[in-house]
């Protein structure tokens, strides 16, 4: 995510607070908290469907580190249903996913 991405980011989060944990303050410490653990492991499209994913699988609101777990998987699943490509064009999306080295692993 980038410094354009935080008004999309905010919005979520308030959306989680808001269904996940009613009555509960999303401050900005915790806004920032979570920004912070997330600003560079996910892509804000990552993160949005993080947020659908949570919304439609957690009791509470999950940590920044489940948070990037489920929008990883949703990059993963969208990669799995990719048209075929060649290997070598699979390997350089998996490349530019945060966190991965050149050989795909974490």
């Amino acid at each position: 995510m980038i410094e354009e991405d935080k008004k999309r980011f905010s919005d979520g989060m308030r959306l989680l607070f808001a269904t996940l944990a009613p009555g509960h303050e999303l401050d900005e410490e915790r806004l920032y908290g979570y920004w912070v653990g997330l600003v560079n492991k996910l892509s804000i499209d990552a993160f949005e469907s993080a947020v659908g994913f949570a919304l439609e699988e957690c009791e509470r609101v999950p940590a920044p580190v489940e948070l990037k777990r489920l929008g990883q998987r949703s990059m993963l699943s969208a990669y799995k249903k990719l048209p075929s490509m060649s290997r070598e064009e699979k390997k350089k999306i998996r490349e530019s996913w945060p966190e991965r080295g050149s050989d795909g692993k974490k």
